[in-house]
């Protein structure tokens, strides 16, 4: 309907979680850029309105370059407008099983350096991450060896997070219903942050 229910406070286990008010919406985007670069286009109010004017997620991973500069210029320019970036960290080795987005750290010290440095390039500023997309559901592919190192990377990844971004909300991506069942899903949700 017409009716768009306002943003709530939230209490997860009796602590309180604040709903960002404002999430970035980033003019430079590759929407925002397309939009600025094609301005007779007749598609482009639409992909104005629906896709560069709405906020997203950033994804970084090992095409980022340095990223203490990727993550502290996007986050900072959220900040200079009081908004509140969407972060995406996508480098874990291993990344996609070796399918359309392969790739990743070359090793498990690469990537905890490279975790580490984003969480503290964070740092105490306010921000949504999404850690590692399909890495908890890509367990499947992975060896028992490979699972397991794959696990231990992801808890740290959030004790990281936890203990240089404190005011960072961080999720952790478990995949959707037809690729794992909610209870697959809930156990491999408590083995990455155990």
């Amino acid at each position: 309907g017409d009716v768009k229910p306002a943003p709530k406070n939230l209490s997860v286990k009796g602590k309180d979680c604040a709903v960002p008010e404002v999430f970035y919406v980033d003019p430079n985007s590759n929407a925002a850029v397309w939009v600025r670069e094609n301005s007779a286009d007749p598609r482009m109010p639409a992909i104005r309105d629906n896709i560069a004017k709405q906020p997203a997620g950033k994804w970084f991973g090992n095409w980022s370059g340095d990223i203490v500069t990727a993550v502290g210029n996007y986050v900072g320019a959220a900040t200079a407008f009081n908004q509140t970036p969407i972060l995406v960290a996508y480098n874990i080795p291993g990344r996609d099983c070796g399918q359309h987005s392969k790739g990743g750290a070359n090793s498990v010290k690469k990537y905890e350096a490279w975790i580490g440095t984003f969480a503290a390039t964070l740092g105490t500023r306010k921000a949504v991450l999404i850690l590692e997309p399909d890495a908890i559901p890509h367990l499947n592919c992975l060896s028992s060896e490979a699972k397991v190192a794959r696990l231990k990377m992801l808890r740290y990844a959030v004790s990281q997070f936890k203990q240089k971004a404190p005011n960072a909300f961080l999720y952790l991506d478990a995949g959707n219903s037809e690729w794992l069942s909610a209870s697959v899903a809930a156990d491999r949700l408590i083995l990455s942050r155990s």
